[in-house]
């Protein structure tokens, strides 16, 4: 398999997998997905280095979105992880790993001085220890809301 940047030519295919992203997330389906806002958002993070793809023979099987912004309080840097998804065929292969390698380096270029990753899809344990092994510690917990 072999992690690599996005680009243009990835947006058709990750789009698709955002779909069934959402889909899939109990959380995430509730808001829908809008294939055109996402595409937009995609081809600006894309264009910005933000979005990380992992391929097997050519065909992409999961990907990262990650953000860098200034803390409010602070002006420092901190990295931040959009979206995570790697097809379920994939799950118990390097994938999911490769993408987490990506974003911790990722951030360091960014010179961000943290990093804080979530999760709100609802499969948490897996994704937890996996950010753990790369130094990741759980540090509080999300609390959501639905408004109708």
């Amino acid at each position: 398999m072999i992690l690599r940047n996005a680009n243009s030519d990835d947006l058709d295919r990750i789009i698709q997998l955002g779909f069934e992203f959402c889909a899939e997330s109990p959380t995430y389906k509730k808001h829908g997905f809008n294939p055109e806002f996402a595409y937009e958002t995609l081809q600006t993070l894309i264009a910005k280095d933000c979005v990380a793809v992992v391929e097997d023979f050519g065909f992409v099987v999961g990907f990262m979105i990650a953000i860098v912004q200034q803390q409010w309080h602070s002006g420092v840097l901190v990295a931040s992880d959009l979206a995570l998804y790697v097809t379920p065929e994939y799950r118990r292969s390097t994938a999911a790993t490769q993408l987490v390698e990506w974003f911790d380096k990722w951030a360091i270029e960014q010179r961000a001085v943290a990093a804080m990753c979530g999760n709100t899809t609802g499969n948490s344990n897996r994704a937890i220890a996996l950010y753990e092994m790369y130094g990741f510690k759980s540090v509080g917990t999300v609390v959501a809301k639905e408004y109708e």
